[in-house]
């Protein structure tokens, strides 16, 4: 269902007054992915409780939000890495006879740290290891410049 609704419900998120104008029921798209949001946390809240339910929601989403800034790859790569983390949770707390609900969680944590490190455009050792910027790099040589002339 959200699949068929990408498009409008894309438009309804970012520009409400824009998908109004084009005839999107911008109401409506509102109350059903509220109401999808309540119904996935419904569901979990029985299996892993409160905190963690909100971890398996937030996890994924931010994970994928430092690794790309395509909505369409946000939308599907948010909900396997979400199924990926799960399932490596549910057999890490199989093989280890732990909790699934914080196994889950604590693995994908585990993904948003790395990606945290390491993600191309926001990861800190990235920025660490990046070339610093040009205007850095000529300013250096206008200060060794000075030097020398003194």
């Amino acid at each position: 269902m959200l699949v068929a609704l990408e498009r409008p419900l894309l438009l309804t998120v970012f520009e409400p007054s824009v998908a109004a104008s084009q005839g999107v029921p911008v109401k409506t798209l509102k109350y059903l992915l509220m109401g999808l949001l309540v119904l996935s946390m419904i569901s979990s809240l029985q299996a892993v409780g409160v905190i963690l339910a909100l971890g398996m929601l937030i996890a994924p989403a931010a994970t994928i939000y430092l690794l790309s800034d395509s909505f369409t790859s946000m939308f599907w790569m948010g909900g396997i890495l979400g199924c990926v983390g799960s399932c490596t949770g549910l057999l890490i707390s199989f093989w280890l006879n732990l909790p699934s609900g914080p196994c889950i969680v604590l693995v994908l944590g585990l993904i948003f740290l790395l990606a945290y490190l390491f993600s191309p455009k926001y990861g800190i050792v990235t920025k660490l290891l990046r070339p610093h910027h040009l205007h850095e790099a000529s300013l250096a040589r206008w200060k060794r410049r000075d030097r020398a002339q003194m």
